[in-house]
């Protein structure tokens, strides 16, 4: 525990003298809309609010790969029974494109309750404030199950919600709690986005994680 502690605190230290040094400026273009808003917020194929475009003067990708890596560190070894990430193939996630995360039973206690999170990446480029998914799962079940989700990832006012430095941010949204899971059973999710367009862009990968209630709740 102590020499990862310490490998996070290299990092974070690393981290603070990049952004110290690399100054770089996010440049806010608004464009006017009669519905009004700070971001765009997509429902369907709908659109309302306004724009946000953010120009970035420097290559900050050296800062965001330092900082993805601190975050893999922080999350290991805190009792995850699941969890993986996958990239979004050349920054653009296509309307038709589903992401399948087949998860390994084994680390799964009979009788122990788990909740389970989506987990997502973005950067500068992602143009809404809000993201709707579908999620087609068998967690718990033998039938697969399809909801909708919709997850705010900024507020009124344009700031992102996730935990970041710089242009990259990490997002961790609730889907459900308490579920039931044993080692026998072959558990699969699905993710699709539902915003509407062709390709979405702005979201570099997308996640899963399943870890025990009794843990979470700490």
């Amino acid at each position: 525990m102590q020499v990862k502690m310490s490998i996070t605190m290299i990092f974070l230290k690393t981290i603070t003298s990049l952004a110290s040094t690399n100054l770089y400026m996010i440049k806010i273009e608004k464009e006017e809309n009669l519905a009004g808003g700070i971001l765009p917020v997509r429902r369907g194929a709908e659109s309302h609010g306004k724009r946000i475009l953010a120009v970035v003067t420097r290559n900050r990708i050296p800062l965001l790969s330092a900082v993805l890596l601190l975050v893999s560190i922080a999350s290991c070894s805190r009792g995850e029974a699941y969890f993986k990430f996958q990239p979004i193939q050349k920054g653009k996630w296509h309307q038709d494109s589903v992401i399948t995360f087949r998860m390994d039973s084994v680390s799964f206690i009979p009788g122990e309750k788990y909740d389970i999170t989506i987990e997502l990446t973005t950067n500068s480029m992602y143009p809404y404030h809000d993201l709707w998914l579908q999620v087609e799962e068998n967690l718990g079940d033998t039938v697969f199950q399809i909801d909708t989700m919709h997850y705010t990832l900024a507020d009124e006012h344009g700031r992102w919600l996730g935990s970041g430095i710089g242009v990259g941010y990490q997002f961790s949204f609730p889907y459900r709690g308490g579920v039931l899971l044993d080692s026998a059973s072959l558990y699969e999710l699905r993710l699709r986005q539902l915003m509407g367009t062709t390709s979405l862009t702005g979201v570099d990968r997308a996640g899963v994680k399943v870890m025990p209630s009794s843990i979470a709740l700490r």
